[in-house]
């Protein structure tokens, strides 16, 4: 190698040459880091099991409907109903496992008590559901991931929720308009992203300066 040769090398060691190949390094571990953490995460916390539900409510009469002349009732096996309400609550299986028997601890259903006494109207047949005064109980029952069940209900006076649960490692989660749908399994992914976005905004900024040298 020549004289002229070694100054070249040396020039390109300490120059731009040198920063942009850093720099490219430094973008293929960051990466490699990042893929790496995903698949750790996967192998740590395997696929997880939820139960969703949803409760939506709806008037049957207007406030002032038993004010008029001739008042509107409604009757249900010959009893007239308070203030009704047309309940549907529906479960879904949202994670990425099924939902077995065995994940009912002890056999417990999961269990809505609605607050105010409730009446069946309408559940899919054979269901594992259990109407009795102002609870509704499901399970135990697979439910396999996807799959949804829904049941329709009249409430004398307007629900207040309240859920007692027993299942083992199995999220239940909350989807009725109010309040909001949880975000728990979300939150701690989003801001990881978030900033694996941003070390890769900054180091293309880098590259860019280090070739405009």
């Amino acid at each position: 190698m020549s004289v002229g040769d070694s100054f070249m090398a040396a020039d390109w060691l300490e120059g731009r040459g040198f920063n942009l190949v850093t720099i490219i390094i430094a973008l293929l571990a960051l990466i490699a880091g990042v893929v790496g953490v995903l698949y750790a995460r996967r192998a740590l916390f395997p696929a997880n099991r939820a139960i969703s539900y949803r409760m939506d409510i709806s008037r049957l009469l207007a406030g002032d409907a038993h004010a008029l002349p001739g008042a509107l009732t409604v009757n249900y096996n010959g009893e007239d109903l308070r203030d009704p309400h047309v309940v549907k609550l529906r479960l879904r299986s949202t994670g990425r496992h099924a939902v077995a028997s065995e994940h009912y601890d002890q056999g417990r259903p999961i269990k809505f008590d609605l607050g105010r006494p409730v009446v069946l109207l309408d559940s899919p047949t054979g269901s594992a559901f259990q109407v009795s005064g102002s609870q509704v109980k499901y399970g135990p029952e697979l439910m396999p991931a996807g799959h949804s069940v829904t049941i329709s209900l009249i409430a004398q006076g307007k629900p207040r929720l309240t859920v007692d649960h027993y299942f083992i490692d199995t999220k239940v989660i909350n989807e009725s308009p109010e309040p909001a749908a949880s975000t728990s399994e979300r939150s701690g992914v989003l801001p990881a992203i978030l900033g694996a976005l941003a070390a890769l905004t900054s180091l293309v900024a880098m590259i860019v300066d280090a070739l405009a040298r």
